[in-house]
C-alpha cells in the first residue's frame, strides 16, 4: 500500500518535468523571500559583502583569510554589481541557490527513485528549518548544498557510465 520505492522505477516523471521544476523553484523562492530583510546583517555577512565589494582580482587574496573558498564571493560580486548591496538583494542570492538546490534534489530523486520520492524529498527540503534559516544568510551555505547535490548527480552519472573512459578522464583533467 505504501510502496514508496518501487524496484522498477515505473513512476518516474518524464512528461511535464519542466512544470514541476518551475513549481518547486517558485514555491521555494517565494516562501523563502518572506521576511528576507527582517534583521540587519550579521557580522559574518558584513564580511561577505565587504569581500565581494573589492576588485575582482583582490577577492582571492582577501578570501585567503576566510575559511570559505572565493567562488561565493565572486558570485556575490557579480550579483551586487547587477543589483545593489541592500540586505534584501544580497541575501536573495542565497535564496536563489537554495531554490535551485530544491530543483536539483527533485531531479535527482526522480531519476534514481520515483515521482513520489521526488515530491516528498522536495517537500522535506522546503520544510527544513535549518535549510530555511541558512538560506537567509549572505554566506556560502546554500551554495555548498547546491554544489553537493550537483556533485552527487555527477557521481551517480559516472557510476551509470562505467564503460565510458572519456567521462572519467574529464573528471581528472
Amino acid at each position: 500500500m505504501f510502496n514508496v520505492f518501487p524496484l522498477d522505477n515505473s513512476q518516474k516523471i518524464t512528461k511535464g518535468l519542466f512544470i514541476y521544476f518551475i513549481v518547486i523553484f517558485s514555491l521555494n523562492f517565494f516562501l523563502k523571500i518572506v521576511q528576507l530583510n527582517y534583521s540587519s546583517f550579521w557580522y559574518d555577512e558584513i564580511i561577505s559583502v565587504q569581500s565581494a565589494s573589492l576588485n575582482f582580482g583582490h577577492i582571492k587574496h582577501v578570501s585567503e583569510w576566510d575559511k570559505n573558498p572565493p567562488f561565493y564571493y565572486y558570485c556575490l560580486y557579480i550579483w551586487i554589481n547587477l543589483l545593489n548591496n541592500s540586505e534584501f538583494n544580497v541575501r536573495l542570492l542565497s535564496v536563489v541557490f537554495s531554490s535551485l538546490s530544491a530543483v536539483f534534489l527533485f531531479s535527482f530523486s526522480n531519476k534514481y527513485f520515483n515521482k513520489t520520492t521526488a515530491i516528498i524529498s522536495s517537500m522535506f527540503y522546503l520544510s527544513s528549518n535549518i535549510l530555511f534559516y541558512y538560506s537567509h544568510e549572505a554566506r556560502a551555505y546554500s551554495l555548498v548544498v547546491l554544489l553537493c547535490l550537483i556533485s552527487s548527480i555527477l557521481y551517480f552519472k559516472a557510476l551509470e557510465e562505467k564503460k565510458n573512459i572519456k567521462f572519467y578522464i574529464s573528471w581528472v583533467g
